[in-house]
């Protein structure tokens, strides 16, 4: 059933505007006792543009000024998604009996232990976020090794688009995988950990086989996991898949090319059911909907339903983002690339809050909790106001816009909370 406080933290901002105006401070304390069933979270990271891995660990985006001079600074959540899928897999580490660890990078462990070290500083709950796959979705998670005391990420240790089926051996990876699944579950005592993300990205560069594949080794990871002896209490285990892809956004040349998004989501819906017959025993959804809608404000109140209407089992919200602000795209001359506001953020916050209520889910997982980058920056075009930064942005071509996106799909930017956050607290609130 909708929350009593769900429902008033959603009122809290329903009579704003496009303006930005905010309900008057002492709003929140209208807020009575929740029936909440969901945890809070964000992914604790930042973004440094100068940086050879600019997606790092870090506590900066989770954190606003204290209230009053002196006082701790202030985290607005119940949990943090700690990004361990950014520093890559020692996977020829994992090749002891059962899987264990043999000798693990220096470089690698010593990034292991500062983000440790993190945890231990932000003092809640962990969702610890790992990911078979690479970044780009189009092979595994890059090999981690040690180089003159340096970590170094090798992205291509795998050949484009890794089918494990047709390997010689097609368990070798898997395995390994698994091993490193239940030793970082292990190490981080986690409230749950999503062992695979976004899987279905995979599907739609790679192909159906190599898929299956990938769910086996979300299956197998999980097994690993439960099997745990150490582990008490286990934590809850997820696999995520993209909305957006299920819909079949953004469009490709073969797939979808007729018919509604709903018609796309039905020929793609035995991509959820492989997932949901793998054995992994949540199922978590990641909506960006930027990648589907060029206005924010056309994004369907049952977005998220329709998705949710195909799973049986138990579902979070493992990732979701959409910028509060417009921005363009440069191709010559600026164009628009998203129209949207606080508004319309809010809106899809409400519908992810919703959702979770309605289902029952245990978490919601907001990306970034503030833009990792300065929002005048990255919204501006041409590019402007931090020579770097613009500088590393054109350096990424063809992947520079969905990059800007993401950096700024903030509940708050560098100078303020949106509305969208006023939403967040007020569920925070005691």
């Amino acid at each position: 059933m909708f929350s009593v406080r769900l429902a008033a933290a959603i009122a809290l901002v329903a009579g704003c505007g496009d303006d930005g105006s905010k309900p008057p401070a002492d709003t929140t304390e209208t807020i009575g006792p929740s029936g909440r069933t969901y945890l809070l979270a964000a992914r604790a990271e930042r973004y440094d543009a100068s940086a050879l891995r600019p997606w790092t660990a870090s506590l900066d985006a989770l954190t606003q000024p204290a209230a009053e001079e002196g006082a701790p600074p202030v985290r607005p959540l119940d949990a943090i998604v700690v990004p361990l899928d950014a520093i890559g897999i020692p996977w020829n580490a994992f090749t002891g009996p059962d899987n264990r660890p043999t000798e693990l990078p220096a470089a690698w462990l010593a990034e292991v232990e500062r983000i440790e070290g993190l945890v231990t500083q932000a003092g809640l709950p962990v969702v610890l976020a790992l990911s078979p796959l690479s970044p780009e979705y189009d092979t595994l998670a890059p090999d981690a090794r040690d180089e003159a005391g340096a970590l170094v990420l090798n992205s291509t240790f795998r050949p484009y688009c890794y089918d494990p089926s047709a390997d010689g051996n097609p368990t070798r990876y898997r395995d390994q995988f698994a091993g490193y699944a239940r030793w970082a579950a292990e190490r981080f005592r986690p409230r749950m950990v999503i062992v695979a993300q976004r899987l279905n990205l995979y599907e739609a560069t790679c192909g159906e086989s190599a898929y299956t594949a990938l769910v086996d080794y979300a299956a197998e990871a999980h097994r690993r996991i439960a099997a745990s002896e150490v582990l008490s209490p286990r934590p809850t285990v997820i696999a995520s898949l993209d909305v957006e892809d299920l819909y079949g956004f953004p469009k490709k040349d073969g797939r979808c090319q007729t018919g509604t998004p709903a018609d796309c989501l039905a020929q793609r819906a035995p991509l959820v059911a492989t997932l949901a017959g793998s054995g992994v025993p949540v199922i978590g959804l990641e909506s960006y909907p930027h990648r589907a809608f060029s206005d924010a404000s056309a994004i369907p109140s049952d977005w998220l339903a329709r998705v949710t209407a195909r799973v049986s089992g138990p579902l979070v919200i493992a990732g979701a983002s959409l910028p509060a602000v417009s921005l363009e795209t440069e191709r010559g001359v600026c164009t628009p690339l998203l129209s949207s506001s606080e508004v319309a953020q809010r809106a899809f916050l409400d519908q992810v809050l919703a959702t979770a209520q309605t289902h029952d889910m245990t978490l919601v997982a907001w990306r970034h909790l503030i833009d990792l980058q300065p929002t005048a920056v990255i919204t501006a075009c041409p590019c402007g106001g931090d020579f770097a930064l613009c500088s590393h942005l054109d350096g990424l071509g063809s992947k520079r816009d969905e990059r800007r996106l993401m950096l700024v799909g903030g509940l708050a930017s560098d100078a303020a909370d949106r509305q969208a956050m006023d939403v967040w607290k007020a569920l925070l609130t005691p």
